[in-house]
């Protein structure tokens, strides 16, 4: 399940919207998020390497 909630300058609509808009089938995030989170994991893994 994806929990959407509203924010700042967002309407719970809009943020329903956004969702639907850019999930992928057999993603369970929409493609923005899961864009980023992949980005955050890779920097992760690079700063652990240089510890």
């Amino acid at each position: 399940p994806i929990y959407v909630s509203i924010g700042h300058k967002i309407s719970l609509k809009t943020a329903i919207k956004f969702v639907l808009t850019y999930r992928r089938k057999k993603a369970k995030l929409p493609e923005p998020i899961r864009l980023a989170h992949e980005k955050a994991n890779e920097v992760v893994k690079r700063l652990k390497a240089n510890e």
